[in-house]
């Protein structure tokens, strides 16, 4: 008995219904202005917009928001926030003179270089973004609505890690039962500075570079931070310079710079 062969069965194809675009490469073209001009516009604001700047468009904005994703290769994602000083002119100018001037006096990230930062953080610190059902929000449970903050400072290399430490949150409060009526004795509140002081921060280059003169090829290295408050040249660059290393400071709103950020 000869079996009959059948073919196997084509994939329907959902989008032969479809009617064809209104929309194409000037369309494209002007969606990315319009969200390189404003990324936090929302897709309503881009459809009124391409509605009035082309004449006889009328689409819809879902249709927008398709073309945006396949076409636009255009995708909402969590913010972030850079001040307006950032990349102005006159900070690129100093940026670029920056890179020209230590380039010149040798330095090199790879070869001669320790990379010092502070961050903060706290047990409440979750992802911006998360799952859920449809209709529904997001809900990550923290121990407290409040937390106090942590600060960690770092220094690194294209070595690996040099240093790390953990600063905790001051002011830390004694407690104890006494009469409303009465003040509290001054000896009821431990006063500890809060965050992190220049105090702290010297304290911590001296570790790093007790670590790093255990290390020969180190020696002479360039120590590289930007230009927090708390990093003050006249206090910091006479310990780093009396150990013979180099202190290196980042101009302003340069974060790219360094390889720790």
């Amino acid at each position: 008995m000869i079996q009959k062969r059948t073919s196997p069965l084509k994939k329907a194809n959902r989008t032969s219904n479809r009617p064809v675009s209104q929309l194409n490469v000037a369309h494209k073209e002007h969606l990315i202005k319009f969200f390189d001009e404003d990324a936090s516009a929302i897709i309503q604001d881009a459809t009124e917009d391409l509605i009035k700047s082309f004449a006889g468009l009328e689409i819809k904005k879902s249709r927008v928001a398709e073309f945006m994703k396949e076409e636009c290769n255009l995708n909402l994602k969590v913010v972030s926030h850079h001040a307006i000083a950032r990349n102005c002119e006159k900070t690129l100018e100093a940026r670029a003179a920056w890179v020209k001037e230590w380039t010149e006096k040798g330095i090199n990230f790879l070869n001669n270089c320790v990379f010092v930062d502070e961050s903060g953080f706290d047990i409440n610190m979750r992802r911006s973004r998360g799952w859920s059902a449809k209709g529904s929000a997001v809900i990550v449970e923290t121990p407290s609505t409040k937390a106090n903050s942590q600060t960690v400072i770092e220094a690194i290399s294209a070595f690996g890690v040099v240093n790390l430490t953990m600063r905790e949150f001051g002011n830390i409060k004694r407690r104890k039962i006494v009469d409303t009526t009465k003040r509290k004795a001054p000896e009821d509140r431990i006063s500890i500075p809060k965050g992190t002081t220049s105090g702290h921060y010297v304290q911590f280059i001296n570790d790093t570079m007790d670590i790093m003169d255990e290390f020969p090829e180190m020696r002479g290295f360039h120590i590289i931070m930007d230009n927090a408050l708390i990093h003050v040249p006249s206090i910091i660059d006479p310990v780093i310079i009396r150990r013979r290393y180099i202190p290196v400071y980042l101009p302003p709103y340069s974060p790219e710079l360094n390889p720790i950020e």
